[in-house]
């Protein structure tokens, strides 16, 4: 009988390791409104590591398809990045931040800005 094959476990292991920390996904609750109001989907990089880190900001319908992106980006440590879309559909839409790394290198919120930018709600992604 053949004995337990621990070098084969371990390269398995670290096969799954490296794969479960190379993407991160968040996502802001859904948001309704009407009027000209808009969802700006915000993304910044506060990890301290010198090597940039891959990303993409999408603001998505409840439909499943994205309304606005700003496609795969590169994102240097203190870097931010939008993506905003006019959300008067009466239909909710939320924020989805796709990033390489750890999620406490990065902060992420969707905000419903009034005409001229101010912001009038918050959401937090998680």
């Amino acid at each position: 009988m053949k004995g337990f094959d621990w070098k084969a476990m371990l390269i398995i292991g670290a096969m799954f390791a490296a794969g479960s920390v190379n993407a991160a996904t968040l996502y802001s609750a859904p948001t309704t409104i009407n009027g000209s109001d808009s969802l700006v989907c915000s993304l910044v990089n506060v990890g301290t590591g010198a090597t940039p880190k891959s990303a993409r900001v999408d603001v998505i319908s409840t439909a499943g398809f994205s309304i606005s992106t700003t496609g795969d980006i590169s994102m240097g440590p203190g870097a931010e990045a939008q993506a905003s879309a006019a959300i008067n559909l009466f239909a909710p839409s939320y924020c989805k931040f796709t990033f390489s790394g750890a999620k406490r290198s990065f902060r992420a919120q969707g905000c419903v800005t009034h005409v001229g930018g101010s912001c009038a709600a918050i959401s937090p992604a998680n």
